[in-house]
């Protein structure tokens, strides 16, 4: 096997199995689109630390292909649901009928995230996500977190895998209100099935940061 297959087969086997457990789910849509996006973050990931191991052009070409299929499922709306990671390695995804609320976010979503964090180029993810979401009747929260500035990327880390599955990370960004050195205070945006609560949310992330850091739950929007 060469490093770019060895590569492709290490992103994906991170996922198979949590993908495995969504596939029949018909409410799990918004945590599989999470999965495509972290899949894509992977592969992109992928191609910058593997330049100049052997063959790094066929390696490139290889992952470039499946960033694009992941690009086509997400321009044709929810297919999420009728793929399977052997469909994306393949890189030939079927292609069945748009949903426009995927394509175009409903305009109050707009009200919860201001559209100019949203639509981005380097957020057509967290859009699609967001989108799905609202459409779902799911909730939206904003965390803010009173963190070290060298621990965010451990923080963020640890806050995405701890939350996950009962909550997914649309971005994080730093908050309005600072925080003398060495600190630094995150705001993270969430969404969250209808069911699971704020205190639940709260609860799960003081397991992660130390008791004596502020930690500030905002209900941006609740079914």
């Amino acid at each position: 096997m060469n490093a770019a297959d060895a590569e492709l087969d290490q992103v994906l086997s991170k996922y198979k199995a949590e993908w495995i457990r969504l596939k029949n789910d018909p409410d799990a849509l918004v945590l599989k689109l999470a999965i495509l996006r972290n899949i894509s973050n992977d592969l992109h990931a992928s191609k910058s630390r593997l330049v100049g191991i052997e063959g790094p052009e066929q390696f490139r070409k290889k992952i470039l292909e499946i960033e694009n299929a992941l690009m086509r499922l997400d321009d044709v709306g929810v297919l999420s649901m009728l793929l399977t990671l052997a469909n994306i390695k393949k890189g030939t995804p079927k292609r069945p009928k748009s949903d426009s609320n995927e394509l175009n976010p409903p305009k109050p979503l707009f009200d919860i995230i201001p559209e100019s964090k949203l639509i981005r180029f380097d957020r057509h993810w967290e859009a699609r996500i967001a989108s799905s979401a609202y459409s779902k009747g799911w909730n939206f929260f904003s965390l803010e977190l009173n963190i070290l500035l060298k621990r965010a990327d451990e923080t963020n880390t640890k806050v995405n895998q701890t939350l996950w599955p009962d909550a997914v990370v649309l971005f994080i960004e730093a908050a309005n209100r600072q925080a003398p050195p060495p600190n630094w205070i995150g705001r993270w945006l969430l969404t969250t099935p209808p069911n699971v609560t704020k205190d639940e949310i709260k609860s799960s992330v003081s397991e992660v940061v130390q008791t004596s850091h502020s930690i500030e739950l905002e209900v941006l929007r609740s079914q």
